[in-house]
């Protein structure tokens, strides 16, 4: 049987990640190692982190990284590109 989320892109699972989860989403994010290049991630509280990991793996979703933000991480998929267009911190404030 397939999930339903066997039809989905990696960028709509990471959406989909950020979604159930109500997490911020990122699609904008450069992390270490990635010299200016972005993709896609989710930001979570720390003690979300191992849920939010097994959800991800559910999703289909793998090959991530984190970066700690003090008392959040990214969950970040330096493979899946983002489209720039769902920054949240840009969303939050009305300037998207």
């Amino acid at each position: 049987m397939l999930s339903r989320y066997s039809a989905m892109n990696s960028q709509q699972k990471v959406r989909e990640l950020a979604h159930l989860g109500g997490l911020s989403l990122r699609t904008d994010y450069s992390g270490r190692g990635m010299f200016g290049q972005t993709c896609m991630g989710v930001v979570c509280d720390k003690e979300d982190y191992e849920e939010t990991i097994e959800k991800a793996a559910e999703l289909g979703l793998s090959g991530h990284r984190t970066d700690d933000m003090g008392r959040q991480m990214i969950i970040y998929y330096p493979q899946i590109k983002g489209n720039g267009g769902g920054n949240s911190m840009l969303n939050q404030l009305g300037l998207r």
